[in-house]
């Protein structure tokens, strides 16, 4: 049959047909473009001959152009048989025929939605150097694929935008490939990093997203959002920082080398925002006697308060057991050494 493109369309989107028509005899024919038509689904699409195109036929091949319409999203999804209306003169006189083109297939649109941004991390710590990902979950529940064209995310901090403290380069695909079939979910993966030399905001930041696809039938750009729905959220927590409220001793006066138990109590603040996981092995947190010759102490495994974990503005506290006194007479300063590391950024 006579070549019709495209021969797949999308509801409620502009769909401009091309005809490549074979015209067989010895004469031109001038075509009038009002009435040369285009119509299939009992006329509920049609469309007229684009004038900007070629308006005449002569012997040979030709292709027409006609003007872009929309396909009306009561047509039902089908295939049609469209019928071509050609209408003008040859030498003068009167010329009119139809033709029986090609199938056309009618299908849903694409029907793209942007469901989710999904941080790895909920919370982060300003200026942390571990990077993050952010996972943006799109839908397609249409009934025609789209392909991938550009996705983009913004961080939005009480009504400003502060996208630019950090650094976010632009992916260039689905995690499953470039196509989002009909009825499929798929995710964009964004690698977010600390912009450096850029003070990043403390506070609950709002995840925005932006999606731009194509309609396999029509190469039409379809936009989605995350105006009604699909935001996310990230916490951004100043850096922990530890400190020593009070260190208690059980008892405060000892015996030289004395091996009777006692305890050492030490307060620990968390003065920053965000958690601090404490390394409480006896290398990294221990009690520091000075003169130091003699003293042998440990670390209870966990806090007082249990676990190892003392979130941005906890207090907690250490427990010591020291079972041997120092050698040296005289008074003896106790202090306390511990480690630990951001939950959110692993320093």
């Amino acid at each position: 049959g006579d070549a019709l493109k495209p021969d797949q369309v999308s509801k409620t989107t502009t769909a401009t047909f091309t005809v490549q028509i074979q015209n067989t005899g010895g004469s031109t024919v001038t075509l009038t473009p009002a009435a040369t038509t285009l119509k299939f689904a009992s006329d509920q699409f049609s469309t007229t001959l684009d004038p900007g195109g070629p308006v005449t036929l002569p012997p040979g091949t030709t292709m027409l152009q006609f003007v872009g319409a929309t396909v009306s999203g009561a047509i039902a999804s089908n295939t049609y048989s469209p019928t071509l209306q050609l209408t003008g003169f040859q030498n003068g006189a009167a010329f009119s025929q139809s033709v029986a083109l090609d199938s056309v297939v009618v299908q849903d649109a694409s029907a793209i939605a942007i469901v989710a941004m999904l941080p790895s991390q909920p919370n982060w710590t300003q200026d942390q150097p571990k990077p993050i990902k952010v996972r943006m979950v799109v839908s397609n529940t249409g009934g025609t694929a789209a392909t991938f064209s550009s996705a983009s995310m913004r961080f939005i901090h009480a009504g400003v935008d502060v996208t630019s403290e950090f650094t976010i380069p632009a992916p260039s695909t689905f995690q499953g490939g470039a196509l989002l079939s009909a009825g499929e979910i798929d995710t964009v993966v964004f690698d977010v990093s600390d912009a450096p030399g850029l003070a990043s905001s403390s506070g609950n930041l709002t995840i925005e997203g932006t999606l731009h696809v194509q309609d396999v039938n029509t190469n039409q750009d379809i936009l989605a959002n995350t105006d009604l729905g699909g935001k996310g959220h990230l916490l951004v927590q100043t850096p922990a920082t530890l400190s020593f409220d009070a260190v208690i001793l059980s008892q405060t006066k000892v015996t030289q080398n004395m091996t009777k138990q006692f305890k050492v109590r030490a307060a620990v603040r968390n003065t920053g925002g965000s958690d601090a996981v404490l390394d409480l092995s006896n290398l990294a947190t221990h009690l520091n006697f000075s003169p130091s010759p003699g003293w042998s102490s440990s670390v209870q495994p966990t806090l007082v308060g249990g676990g190892t974990t003392l979130s941005g503005g906890e207090v907690d506290t250490l427990l010591f057991t020291v079972t041997q006194s120092g050698s040296t007479a005289g008074a003896t300063s106790v202090d306390v050494t511990t480690s630990g590391a951001e939950s959110n950024s692993g320093k």
